[in-house]
C-alpha cells in the first residue's frame, strides 16, 4: 500500500509498504476455457495448507443442472503441515451456455470458497441468419417482419434469437465493441481492429458530452493496451510491418499513422511516434511526388494487380499524412501529382481514396469535386440503399487485399465517408449508410478489419448530418404475441437496446418476429437468429479455394502422454492466397508444446501463433498453389477426459467468406 501526506508548509511525502494477508488454507481450481456439450473432464481441486500443523479440509462441490457430477459431492483431504494436495473433480457438461462452478472448503470454523465461470458450446456447425435495416417510424405504425426456421434436427437449447435496436448511430459502434475484441490480434492490423473502434467511440462520447464512467473506462483500458501493443510492431529505422519485421510497409504505416493521429485526440500518444512515422513516410516519396507500392508484404497481390497502383498508394499515404497534420513539402508535391494523374483513378475504390485525401486537404478542391460527382453517378441502387464496387474486387480488391462482399463494404464506406466529409450528395450518402446497416453481420461488425473501421468512421461522421432523434414506441412481437413494448425519446435516443427471445424459440418450427414502430424519426435495427446442426447432420464441404485437414496420431492416451497433431493446409487456386488464418482446436485438458510451434515459426512455416484457451491461431503471410503445407506439433494430456478437440478452420483474413473447416476429433485420456 502507498501512503501520501503533505504538510502545512507545502511539503510532500510518501511511503510504500506491504501488507501480509494470511489465511489458514485456500482452495484453487483450474478449469479449461470452454467445454463442448457432452465432454467429461477430471480437474484437481487443490488445497494449500499454510499452517505448521496438519489439517483436515472438507471439499464440497455445489451441484447444478448444467453438469452431472461424476465424483463425490463431498470429499475430505488430510493435509500435513505446509502441504499442498488435491482431490479429483469429474463433471460432464449437460447444458449449453455460460455457467458457474462453485466449491467450498471447510476446516472447523474456517472456510474458503471459489466460483469459476465456464462456457459450454454445442457440438456442431453454427449457422447465423440476420436482417438489418434503417426504418422510419410513422403515426400509423411501420411494420418489420423476420422469419427464422431452425431445423428440427438442430442441437436443442443452443439457438439464439434477439432483436437489437440502434436508435442512434453511436449505438452501432458501442454494440460491436465486445465482438470486435474477440477478433484475432496477432498482427498490427488485427490489434488495430480491437483498438480503433474504441478510439472513435471515445471521441464521440467526449464530443457529445454523453460519456458514462463505465463505457469510458472500458474504452480507455482497451485503447491503452492496444497502443502499447501497436508500438511493438514498429520496425527499426521507421515505419510499421504486420509482425514488426523489416522492411516496413508504406500502406500499413500510413494506416497506423492515421490511427495514432485519431488516438491522440482522446488518449496520450507520444508525439514523437506520430512525427517520426510521418517523416518516414514523407522520406519514402519519389522525386515526382508519388509513392511507389512496396514489392512485398501481405497487400502485394492487391496493389500489383492494378496498373494505377502508384495512384492508389499515393492517395492513401497523402490522406494519412494530412490526417496527422503533416504539412511539409511532401504534401504539396503529392497533391500536385494526384491532380495531374486523376485519370488513373479507374475504379470507385481508387476514386474514393483520392477524394478522401483531396477533400481533407481542401474541401473546395475542384478535382475532388469531379471525383465525387463521378462516384455519385456510378452508385448501384436498390430498395433505398446504395453501394459502390463489385464483389469481383474490380481489378484487384482493396489496398489490403479485400475481395468479394468485404471489398464492396469497404468501398461503400469510403465513398459514404467522403460524401459526408465534403457535405455533398447527402441523400445518396444516407442511402449508402442504409446499405452498410443492412449488411452488418450477426456479430455487429462488417466482416473485416478495414470494412468495419471505414463503416464506423462513415457512421460517426454522418452524425453531423443526422436528422431528428426518434420519438416512438416500438412493439416487439414473436409469433403474433407482444413480448415487449419500448418507448424511445430524444432524451434516451442514443441508447442501444437488445430484446432476448431465446427462451421463446420454436425449435423445428416457425419463429416470426415483428417490429411495429409508431411515432416519428428513424432508427436502425437488427434481428439475429442462430442454430447449431450436429456434425453428423452436416454434409461434407464442397471443394473450395482453401482446404484444411487435421489428424491426431492416436486418440486414446494416459495423463502426461503426448499426441501429435498433423495439419495439412492446401491452396486449391492458381494464385497466391494472402493472409491465411488457421484456427486449430485444442482439446480441453491438454497443453500445447510451444517449442514445436516456435520451431515452425523459426522455419518460416508461418509467421506467428497465438494460443488461446480453446484454440491456437496461426498466421500465414501467403499460401501458394501447388503442394500443400504440412506440419505437426505436439499436445500433452494433463487431465483425464472424454470429449472432443474443437473443430479447426482456415480462412482468409481479408475475405472471411473463403473459409473451410475440419471436423472435431474425439479423444479419451485415462
Amino acid at each position: 500500500m502507498t501512503g501520501l501526506a503533505n504538510s502545512l508548509a507545502g511539503g510532500l511525502g510518501s511511503r510504500l509498504g506491504a501488507i501480509t494477508v494470511f489465511q489458514e488454507f485456500f482452495v484453487d481450481l483450474s478449469l479449461p476455457a470452454t467445454l463442448t456439450l457432452g465432454d467429461e473432464i477430471t480437474v484437481p481441486v487443490v488445497v494449500y495448507n499454510y499452517l505448521d500443523a496438519p489439517q483436515d479440509v472438507e471439499i464440497a462441490v455445489t451441484e447444478d443442472a448444467w453438469f452431472t457430477l461424476l465424483s463425490p459431492a463431498v470429499q475430505t483431504l488430510s493435509l500435513g503441515p505446509r502441504e499442498v494436495a488435491s482431490v479429483p473433480l469429474r463433471i460432464r457438461a449437460e447444458q449449453v451456455g455460460w455457467h458457474d462452478l462453485q466449491a467450498v472448503g471447510r476446516a472447523g470454523d474456517v472456510g474458503d470458497g471459489l466460483r469459476r465461470r465456464i462456457e459450454v458450446l454445442p457440438s456442431g456447425k453454427r449457422t447465423d441468419e440476420s436482417q438489418s435495416d434503417m426504418v422510419e417510424a410513422t403515426p400509423g405504425g411501420t411494420r418489420v417482419r423476420f422469419e427464422f426456421h431452425p431445423p428440427a434436427g438442430a442441437v436443442p437449447d443452443a439457438g439464439e434469437l434477439a432483436v437489437k435496436l440502434y436508435p442512434g448511430v453511436f449505438a452501432q459502434a458501442i454494440e460491436g465493441l465486445d465482438s470486435i475484441l474477440k477478433m484475432p490480434s496477432g498482427c498490427f492490423e488485427q490489434t488495430s481492429s480491437s483498438t480503433y473502434p474504441n478510439v472513435m467511440a471515445l471521441d464521440y462520447l467526449q464530443t457529445t458530452r454523453t460519456s458514462t464512467p463505465e463505457i469510458e473506462l472500458k474504452a480507455r483500458e482497451y485503447i491503452s493496451l492496444g497502443y502499447q501493443r501497436l508500438l511493438t510492431y514498429e520496425v527499426p529505422g521507421g515505419g510499421f510491418e504486420w509482425f514488426g519485421n523489416p522492411p516496413a510497409h508504406k500502406i500499413l504505416t500510413a494506416y497506423g499513422l492515421m490511427e495514432f493521429a485519431d488516438m491522440a485526440q482522446v488518449h496520450p500518444v507520444d508525439p514523437n511516434v506520430i512525427l517520426r512515422t510521418a517523416n518516414w513516410l514523407a522520406a519514402q516519396q519519389d522525386a515526382d511526388g508519388a509513392w511507389t507500392p512496396d514489392p512485398g508484404g501481405i497487400a502485394e497481390g492487391a496493389i500489383n494487380n492494378y496498373q494505377n497502383d502508384r495512384f492508389r498508394t499515393t492517395a492513401y499515404v497523402l490522406w494519412a499524412l494530412l490526417e496527422s497534420d503533416h504539412n511539409g513539402p511532401a504534401v504539396t508535391r503529392a497533391v500536385d501529382w494526384l491532380h495531374g494523374h486523376v485519370a488513373e483513378a479507374a475504379d470507385p475504390y481508387s476514386r474514393a481514396i483520392a477524394a478522401q485525401a483531396l477533400v481533407t486537404n481542401d474541401p473546395a478542391d475542384r478535382v475532388a469535386a469531379g471525383l465525387l460527382e463521378t462516384l455519385a453517378g456510378e452508385a448501384h441502387s436498390e430498395g433505398g440503399a446504395a453501394w459502390w464496387g463489385d464483389e469481383g474486387g474490380g481489378g484487384g480488391g482493396g489496398l489490403t487485399y479485400s475481395r468479394g462482399s468485404s471489398h464492396v463494404l469497404e468501398t461503400t464506406a469510403l465513398v459514404v465517408d467522403a460524401f459526408f466529409r465534403a457535405r455533398t450528395y447527402l441523400p445518396l450518402a444516407q442511402q449508402g449508410l442504409a446499405y452498410l446497416v443492412r449488411n452488418k453481420d450477426s456479430f455487429g461488425n462488417w466482416e473485416t478489419t478495414q470494412a468495419t473501421i471505414y463503416a464506423l468512421r462513415a457512421m460517426l461522421r454522418s452524425i453531423e448530418s443526422a436528422g431528428a432523434a426518434a420519438d416512438a414506441t416500438i412493439e416487439v412481437r414473436h409469433n403474433g404475441e407482444t413480448v415487449q413494448s419500448l418507448r424511445i425519446t430524444p432524451d434516451d435516443y442514443d441508447l442501444f437496446r437488445q430484446i432476448d427471445l431465446k427462451e421463446r424459440i420454436v425449435e423445428g418450427g416457425a419463429n416470426v418476429v415483428e417490429l411495429v414502430l409508431t411515432g416519428s424519426g428513424s432508427l436502425m435495427y437488427q434481428i439475429v437468429g442462430s442454430y447449431w446442426m450436429p456434425w453428423a447432420e452436416v454434409p461434407s464441404e464442397p471443394a473450395g479455394p482453401l482446404s484444411i485437414e487435421v489428424a491426431y496420431d492416436r486418440t486414446h492416451l494416459a495423463v502426461d502422454d503426448r499426441v501429435t497433431a498433423t495439419v495439412t493446409l492446401t491452396n486449391n487456386t492458381r494464385g497466391d492466397l494472402m493472409m491465411v488464418i488457421a484456427d486449430l482446436g485444442v482439446p480441453p485438458g491438454f497443453d500445447l508444446d510451444t517449442e514445436d510451434l516456435d520451431a515452425l515459426v523459426a522455419a518460416g512455416t508461418f509467421r506467428r501463433y497465438e494460443p488461446t484457451g480453446r484454440q491456437v491461431i496461426l498466421y500465414f503471410d501467403r499460401l501458394v498453389p501447388g503442394p500443400p503445407v504440412v506440419f505437426s506439433y505436439d499436445l500433452i494430456a494433463r487431465n483425464p477426459m472424454r470429449g472432443e478437440a474443437p473443430a479447426s478452420a482456415a480462412y482468409l483474413y481479408y475475405d472471411p467468406s473463403v473459409r473451410t473447416s475440419a471436423r472435431p476429433i474425439r479423444l479419451e485420456v485415462d
